[in-house]
Protein backbone atom coordinates (compact mmCIF):
# COMPACT_ATOMS: atom_id res chain seq x y z
CA UNK A 1 0.00 0.00 0.00
CA UNK A 2 2.12 3.04 -1.21
CA UNK A 3 1.37 6.29 0.85
CA UNK A 4 0.15 4.54 3.28
CA UNK A 5 1.68 4.31 6.91
CA UNK A 6 0.27 3.40 10.77
CA UNK A 7 -0.02 6.88 11.60
CA UNK A 8 -3.33 7.67 8.43
CA UNK A 9 -4.16 3.38 7.89
CA UNK A 10 -6.79 3.99 10.68
CA UNK A 11 -7.94 7.30 9.49
CA UNK A 12 -8.45 5.82 6.12
CA UNK A 13 -10.00 2.76 7.28
CA UNK A 14 -12.44 4.99 9.08
CA UNK A 15 -13.49 6.93 5.60
CA UNK A 16 -13.56 4.14 3.82
CA UNK A 17 -16.51 2.57 6.75
CA UNK A 18 -17.87 5.86 6.22
CA UNK A 19 -18.56 5.83 2.32
CA UNK A 20 -19.30 1.95 2.60
CA UNK A 21 -21.98 3.13 5.08
CA UNK A 22 -23.19 6.44 2.88
CA UNK A 23 -23.70 4.06 0.06
CA UNK A 24 -25.52 0.91 1.48
CA UNK A 25 -28.03 3.90 2.51
CA UNK A 26 -28.19 5.05 -1.24
CA UNK A 27 -28.67 1.60 -2.56
CA UNK A 28 -31.49 1.02 0.32
CA UNK A 29 -33.12 4.56 -0.93
CA UNK A 30 -32.88 3.47 -4.36
CA UNK A 31 -34.89 0.19 -3.71
CA UNK A 32 -37.30 2.07 -1.95
CA UNK A 33 -38.24 3.80 -5.20
CA UNK A 34 -37.73 0.80 -7.64
CA UNK A 35 -40.72 -0.71 -5.30
CA UNK A 36 -42.62 2.19 -5.61
CA UNK A 37 -42.13 2.68 -9.13
CA UNK A 38 -43.13 -0.95 -9.82
CA UNK A 39 -46.25 -0.17 -7.19
CA UNK A 40 -47.31 2.58 -9.90
CA UNK A 41 -46.57 0.31 -12.69
CA UNK A 42 -49.04 -2.18 -11.80
CA UNK A 43 -52.21 0.00 -11.30
CA UNK A 44 -51.58 2.20 -14.00
CA UNK A 45 -54.07 1.46 -16.94
CA UNK A 46 -52.50 -0.63 -19.75
CA UNK A 47 -54.27 -3.90 -21.12
CA UNK A 48 -57.21 -3.53 -23.14
CA UNK A 49 -59.40 -6.26 -24.81
CA UNK A 50 -61.92 -5.59 -27.42
CA UNK A 51 -64.71 -7.13 -28.69
CA UNK A 52 -66.43 -5.67 -31.93
CA UNK A 53 -70.21 -7.75 -33.08
CA UNK A 54 -73.43 -7.19 -34.08
CA UNK A 55 -75.66 -6.47 -30.95
CA UNK A 56 -78.76 -6.49 -33.43
CA UNK A 57 -79.88 -8.54 -36.16
CA UNK A 58 -81.38 -5.61 -38.60
CA UNK A 59 -77.49 -3.93 -38.33
CA UNK A 60 -74.26 -5.23 -39.72
CA UNK A 61 -70.73 -4.48 -39.59
CA UNK A 62 -69.91 -5.38 -36.52
CA UNK A 63 -70.53 -1.21 -34.80
CA UNK A 64 -71.29 -3.05 -31.38
CA UNK A 65 -68.46 -2.98 -29.12
CA UNK A 66 -66.91 -3.75 -25.67
CA UNK A 67 -63.64 -2.64 -24.60
CA UNK A 68 -61.71 -3.57 -21.25
CA UNK A 69 -58.68 -1.13 -20.04
CA UNK A 70 -57.41 -2.87 -16.79
CA UNK A 71 -54.22 -2.73 -15.03
CA UNK A 72 -52.05 -5.46 -13.89
CA UNK A 73 -54.06 -5.67 -10.55
CA UNK A 74 -56.75 -6.74 -12.94
CA UNK A 75 -58.86 -3.68 -12.01
CA UNK A 76 -60.12 -1.16 -14.84
CA UNK A 77 -63.67 -0.56 -16.14
CA UNK A 78 -65.76 -2.41 -19.13
CA UNK A 79 -67.15 0.06 -21.81
CA UNK A 80 -69.64 -1.44 -23.95
CA UNK A 81 -71.49 0.36 -26.90
CA UNK A 82 -74.33 -1.61 -28.41
CA UNK A 83 -75.27 0.39 -31.84
CA UNK A 84 -78.91 0.01 -33.56
CA UNK A 85 -80.70 1.70 -36.55
CA UNK A 86 -82.66 4.14 -33.89
CA UNK A 87 -80.17 5.14 -31.47
CA UNK A 88 -76.59 3.78 -29.66
CA UNK A 89 -76.21 3.26 -25.82
CA UNK A 90 -72.87 3.33 -23.65
CA UNK A 91 -72.45 1.39 -20.55
CA UNK A 92 -69.28 1.09 -18.20
CA UNK A 93 -69.05 -1.29 -15.79
CA UNK A 94 -66.24 -1.37 -12.71
CA UNK A 95 -63.90 -4.33 -13.00
CA UNK A 96 -62.25 -5.35 -9.77
CA UNK A 97 -59.97 -8.42 -9.94
CA UNK A 98 -61.36 -8.88 -13.19
CA UNK A 99 -64.48 -9.38 -11.74
CA UNK A 100 -67.81 -6.89 -11.55
CA UNK A 101 -70.47 -6.53 -9.48
CA UNK A 102 -72.32 -6.01 -12.37
CA UNK A 103 -73.74 -8.99 -14.48
CA UNK A 104 -71.74 -8.73 -17.88
CA UNK A 105 -72.37 -10.49 -21.15
CA UNK A 106 -70.97 -12.94 -23.23
CA UNK A 107 -68.62 -10.28 -24.96
CA UNK A 108 -68.41 -8.21 -22.05
CA UNK A 109 -66.33 -11.11 -20.54
CA UNK A 110 -64.29 -11.85 -23.63
CA UNK A 111 -62.94 -8.27 -23.40
CA UNK A 112 -61.96 -8.80 -19.79
CA UNK A 113 -60.20 -12.47 -20.35
CA UNK A 114 -58.08 -10.58 -23.72
CA UNK A 115 -57.02 -7.83 -21.26
CA UNK A 116 -55.77 -10.33 -18.33
CA UNK A 117 -54.49 -12.23 -20.89
CA UNK A 118 -52.61 -9.20 -22.33
CA UNK A 119 -51.58 -8.47 -18.65
CA UNK A 120 -49.88 -11.36 -18.08
CA UNK A 121 -47.41 -11.27 -21.23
Amino acid sequence: MRGVDKSNLEELIFKQAEELKNLREKVSQVQDVQEQVQQEIRRSLGPIGVIRYNAFDDVGSDLSFSVSILNREKNGIVLTSLYGREDSRIYAKPIVNGESQYKMTEEEKQAVSIAVQNAAK
